[in-house]
């Protein structure tokens, strides 16, 4: 620890995905004007050099935290090294300058920080800086703000000072960032802010407007990638992660997100690569074996997927996709109790997702917790009024506790969004036939044969109709054509979602929907 040498220091903490141009150009600024300045150009700190980081942190005086739309919407996460350098500044100390944009919100500093630090750091002093007074701004900076002070410090040995001095270096080496960059980052912050807003379109058409300005803007490109992949334009957005990766081929998050869209084309073996590489790359990036996880359940390596589950909540335990995804993995193997208690945690830490209640709901029905299984589609269709087949699913729920009724009312609700399952009308043919209305089950049993004609169970059912109506040919048409079909028992139960079984089929098997992840734009 040395005092009484009065300094002016500076270690800049930024976001590189959502501020790398600002903050090479205040390095660059400062550097030219003589003032000791750290800056971590590769923005990813692995192994030994974490601590090295931490230690430039303790070796300046000044704090300089550049805060613009997007530098704080990871900060939940308890790894995430930002969070880990603003702790560590106001831990030890140092002199905090927020450094903020025009389009930066303060009001993200309430939503991603808890209460005490996020008061902490309103109380900090702050400069803004648009892009199209940058010169002005700095000399803001230099003359008013970085004064040298006598603040302790800590000096670092001469292995891990020849490690600094080269990051040093490193940034030194960037080219100037131009004014031309800095405009092209007005429209990518004003674009960020859309899409958060989810007003995807125009944040294409802003997005595209910086990367018309600046050609070289990885992160741009990247996060139109992320757009395009959220309106659906899974071939777009694979094409914007792919130039993004090639501006900066160590975009962890770009090789992340190509790996998702690569994955909503089914192309297994590209996802699965970028997922390793994003991994490569950043090894702290708990979305990164969360979505590797998802590709590896569906190659059936379970046992892998489950390492890469347990490594994500390593490293982000408030992430509820992973424990989703986890879940699929235990239902996938029998554990069920162990899936019911994975989407219970998903659920607690997401609660509007009604994905995850349909899936507990289909592990509680496979557990013969019917009960509880109807409780979590009531709050499927509460979330998602529009879902037919948790319709249908919480029919089935009901009429196995003898609420008929209510199993019709669902049935039909069910065919009023679907008119095209041949398994609903069969199911609400069979609770109509329990009923007694012979005459509605025979309407229901023929819509199925109608629009599925090798139904077997529709056929086999409309034959017990015939039998008890007298029909007695009818009813033994219809039977032959059940064998000339495929055997089945009457009722089927099935429910499908993505193509998948749902509550349970002929076979008595069940297997649940799942939804692969989709990052959130950076």
């Amino acid at each position: 620890m040395t005092t009484g040498t009065k300094r002016n220091g500076v270690f800049i903490s930024y976001r590189r995905d959502s501020s790398g141009y600002l903050a090479r150009a205040i390095f660059q600024d400062l550097h030219t004007n003589k003032i000791d300045v750290f800056l971590d150009i590769e923005s990813i700190n692995q192994g030994q050099f974490d601590q090295i980081i931490m230690g430039q942190i303790a070796a300046r005086p000044y704090f300089l935290l550049i805060l613009a739309p997007g530098t704080l919407d990871r900060c939940l996460e308890p790894e995430d090294w930002v969070l880990k350098e603003i702790k560590e500044a106001v831990r030890l100390e140092r002199k905090v300058i927020l450094i903020y944009t025009p389009n930066f919100r303060f009001s993200d500093i309430d939503n991603y920080f808890e209460v005490d630090l996020g008061q902490r750091i309103k109380g900090f002093n702050g400069i803004d800086v648009p892009h199209n007074y940058f010169d002005a701004a700095m000399a803001k900076l230099r003359n008013r703000f970085l004064i040298p002070i006598d603040l302790p410090s800590i000096e670092i040995d001469e292995l891990d000072a020849a490690k600094v001095s080269a990051k040093i270096a490193q940034a030194v080496a960037q080219p100037a960032v131009t004014e031309v960059e800095l405009s092209a980052l007005d429209f990518f912050e004003r674009a960020y802010l859309l899409d958060k807003n989810g007003e995807l379109d125009h944040a294409i058409e802003i997005y595209s407007r910086a990367i018309q300005i600046n050609p070289q803007y990885a992160e741009a490109f990247h996060n139109r990638g992320v757009a395009y992949d959220q309106r659906g334009y899974a071939e777009r957005a694979i094409a914007d992660f792919t130039e993004a990766i090639v501006i900066h081929p160590q975009f962890a998050e770009a090789y992340l997100n190509r790996g998702t869209a690569r994955l909503e084309v089914n192309d297994l073996d590209g996802a699965l690569s970028d997922y390793n590489e994003a991994i490569t790359i950043n090894p702290r990036l708990a979305e990164a074996y969360s979505n590797r996880a998802g590709v590896r359940y569906k190659m059936g390596n379970f046992e892998e997927a489950m390492l890469d589950c347990m490594e994500s909540i390593r490293l982000n335990p408030s992430f509820p996709e992973v424990y989703r995804n986890r879940a699929k993995v235990q239902f996938a193997v029998g554990d069920i109790p162990g899936a019911i208690a994975d989407w219970s945690e998903a659920i607690r830490l997401d609660p509007h997702h009604a994905e995850t209640y349909f899936n507990r709901g289909m592990a509680y029905a496979q557990s013969n917790r019917v009960e509880d299984a109807e409780s979590d589609w009531n709050e499927v269709i509460r979330l998602n009024p529009l879902d037919a087949i948790t319709f249908r699913n919480r029919a089935i729920a009901r009429r196995m506790r003898q609420n008929l009724t209510g199993a019709i009312a669902d049935f039909s609700e069910a065919i009023k969004l679907d008119s095209q399952d041949s398994s609903t009308f069969n199911d609400r043919g069979s609770v109509l036939y329990q009923l007694g209305d012979l005459k509605g089950a025979l309407v229901d049993f023929s819509k199925a044969i109608e629009l599925e004609p090798q139904s077997a169970a529709g056929y086999y059912n409309r034959g017990n109709i015939h039998r008890e109506t007298g029909s007695i040919d009818a009813a033994i048409n219809d039977w032959m054509k059940r064998y000339v079909s495929k055997p089945a028992s009457l009722p089927v139960n099935g429910a499908r979602r993505n193509g998948s079984p749902g509550v349970r089929n002929t076979s008595g098997t069940a297997t649940p929907s799942t939804k692969d992840t989709n990052p959130a734009p950076l």
